[in-house]
């Protein structure tokens, strides 16, 4: 249902339907590990991985989201396959896990955002897993299928939400370090969506540039595609008309 790389590893790791993240060397295509039961119902009834993702900070680190409303952490180092932490159902109670993003940015390496089926992206810190990093939970208006941070531009976004479109989040007054309530200052905004989509749009990613210039790094057209209708559009974000 989704992979995610680490490139200085050498690593991928990918989630199933059946229920198993599976981590391998992408230069040998060698299985590093097996997780089976991930994520599951009951016993012997698996649930659906729908995302993972791979700490860009600790490689060792993979993050998964699976249908049975849970967000777990494991660590590769540990020889055995049980979670070092399990976000559960008191805190997805309305829908499954979909999507996970960690940020790339030096000041933001711990940073990551989570989205559901409830509709909702949450941005949480890595090393304080106990509470999302702001109180502040945002309704994009239809479920999760992908986030992905901007590549060179801090606290900043996209989504692509199904059947509600695609948009841009931004979350600027996050204070970095910072587990106290103060973040309950800082707040999530949407600042465009795109609703040019007829059906659910489910992937969505930033148009990168590999060019030197500040403005082109931190360019800030997006692509997405949706599902039935079969289109890929390319899009500003800096020109959308706020939601």
């Amino acid at each position: 249902t989704s992979i995610s790389q680490n490139n200085s590893r050498n690593m991928i790791a990918g989630s199933y339907t059946n229920g198993t993240v599976a981590v391998f060397d992408s230069s040998t295509l060698q299985y590093i590990r097996v997780i089976e039961n991930a994520h599951s119902y009951g016993p012997r009834m698996p649930a659906e991985v729908w995302t993972c993702c791979v700490s860009p900070e600790t490689p060792d680190l993979i993050i998964s989201g699976g249908d049975d409303c849970t967000m777990k952490g494991w660590d590769l180092r540990n020889n055995n396959n049980k979670p070092v932490f399990k976000v559960g159902s008191a805190e997805y109670e309305n829908g499954g896990v979909t999507s996970l993003s960690f940020s790339h940015l030096k000041d933001q390496k711990n940073q990551f955002l989570s989205g559901s089926y409830d509709e909702c992206l949450r941005l949480w810190d890595i090393r304080n897993v106990s509470k999302p990093l702001l109180r502040q939970k945002i309704n994009v208006g239809g479920g999760i299928w992908r986030i992905k941070y901007h590549p060179a531009v801090e606290n900043t976004a996209l989504v692509g939400a199904m059947h509600g479109g695609c948009c841009v989040v931004n979350f600027g007054d996050v204070k970095r370090n910072d587990f106290s309530d103060c973040n309950i200052r800082a707040e999530m905004d949407i600042t465009c969506t795109f609703t040019e989509h007829k059906s659910m749009a489910y992937g969505a990613d930033w148009l990168q540039n590999t060019a030197n210039t500040k403005c082109e790094r931190e360019s800030m057209i997006a692509a997405s595609c949706s599902f039935y209708d079969q289109k890929i559009f390319l899009w500003n974000t800096a020109q959308n008309s706020p939601r």
